[in-house]
């Protein structure tokens, strides 16, 4: 039995799945042999997790907040604004860390 190596230099980002996208990545290699008539294919998909310095971006440790307000009903019978406000400590995580996510709301 005879093998084949092969090496790609590739830089893709992390997988990811999610409620409105993906990035996964697949693998296909179809494999000729010179006097037959058909091809040996196979795929292999797999998963790439990026490791990145989470102090190289300080950015990551501000917290975040977002405010979002909204009226039921309309014109005269409208209600007062409903105001929701939530608020996270930081922007970056790492895998196992919690997420502590206060909140408001005001009627």
């Amino acid at each position: 039995s005879s093998g084949i190596n092969a090496e790609w230099s590739l830089r893709p980002g992390s997988s990811f799945l999610g409620n409105f996208g993906r990035i996964s990545y697949l693998l296909r290699a179809n494999v000729h042999r010179s006097g037959l008539h058909f091809a040996t294919k196979q795929a292999l998909p797999f998963s790439v997790v990026e490791i990145k310095d989470l102090n190289m971006l300080p950015s990551l440790n501000e917290g975040k907040t977002k405010c979002k307000e909204e009226s039921a009903g309309k014109l005269c019978c409208a209600s007062r604004p409903v105001v929701a406000e939530l608020t996270i400590n930081k922007q970056g995580f790492v895998s196992g860390e919690h997420i502590l996510v206060s909140g408001t709301v005001h009627n």
